[in-house]
């Protein structure tokens, strides 16, 4: 839902004009910021950015979940996701929602039956190839650094971008170790002062 973004920083820089604006997203939420990015170009009204953990490629990620001891990821999730909607649907029953049947047990059926036609997705593959952020990546004009890991249950080589996929203004970093949001050194959260030192360098930057 890169449109959520579009319209929270446009009510920013309105509400503080002359402000410089960064950004930071985890996740899915890395994978939105990089698409809102690649949409925006020039038009974002973002100094700098920061992508942690992004599944570049939806579908990938999805697949690589449901293998190995990723699986334990994904229900472990899918179980909060599930939880989540049925919380939705009694507390709207006017939306009239279907149930998150724990049938649902792949975020392959999970998104196909839930997350796409609810957001107006013609099914599961319109929803990943559409919303994946990998395809963005060269449109990105903001001074942008993706952080991944290799060790990421989400990640796979198949969602690498090749070089010329990513812009002038777009650093990206791959740790051989850091799970998924994870980047734990001497049981500290590295994780934490690296977005602090990449933060610190887009406002130097910018001054």
């Amino acid at each position: 839902a890169s449109d959520d973004i579009k319209w929270f920083l446009n009510l920013l820089a309105a509400r503080f004009a002359g402000a410089n604006l960064y950004a930071v997203g985890y996740s899915l939420g890395a994978n939105a910021l990089l698409k809102y990015l690649g949409e925006e170009g020039t038009a974002s009204p973002l100094t700098g950015a920061m992508a942690v953990s992004p599944p570049l490629v939806l579908s990938e990620g999805a697949n690589q979940l449901n293998t190995g001891v990723a699986q334990i990821y994904q229900r472990y999730l899918l179980s909060l996701l599930r939880t989540q909607h049925e919380k939705k649907r009694l507390l709207y029953p006017a939306l009239n929602l279907p149930v998150a049947s724990p049938s649902l047990n792949t975020f392959w059926k999970f998104d196909d039956a839930l997350t796409a036609p609810l957001h107006g997705f013609d099914g599961v593959n319109d929803y990943y190839d559409k919303c994946s952020a990998r395809q963005f990546l060269p449109a990105i004009t903001t001074p942008t650094h993706i952080l991944s890991s290799r060790d990421d249950p989400f990640f796979t080589p198949a969602i690498l971008p090749a070089e010329n996929e990513l812009s002038s203004t777009t650093v990206m970093e791959i740790a051989d170790h850091g799970g998924h949001v994870g980047f734990l050194h001497n049981s500290q959260r590295w994780l934490d002062e690296q977005v602090a030192y990449r933060m610190a360098g887009f406002m130097h930057a910018a001054s």
